[in-house]
């Protein structure tokens, strides 16, 4: 059994919250994601890339990291309507 530990009510408190917010926050999302009512989840994991060969596999996974947000820059994907 692990020795107590003396922790102050900061020290206490900060993971306590932390996992409480986190568990609603993944209870809100699924509670959405449950309202929408969509046919299937897609994501970029499960997603087949090879369907056209011109797409760039490297630039998807920095697309994905979401690098452009921290920089304040744009991104403009084009393609025929209709395309998912």
């Amino acid at each position: 059994m692990p020795a107590k530990q003396e922790l102050n009510y900061q020290e206490f408190l900060e993971p306590l919250l932390a996992e409480e917010w986190n568990g609603r926050h993944q209870k809100g999302f699924e509670s959405c994601l449950k309202q929408a009512r969509l046919p299937w989840i897609k994501t970029l994991e499960t997603s087949d890339l090879s369907f056209q060969p011109s797409i760039d596999h490297k630039i998807v996974r920095d697309l994905a990291g979401l690098g452009f947000i921290e920089c304040c820059e744009n991104v403009v994907l084009l393609g025929p309507s209709g395309v998912d």
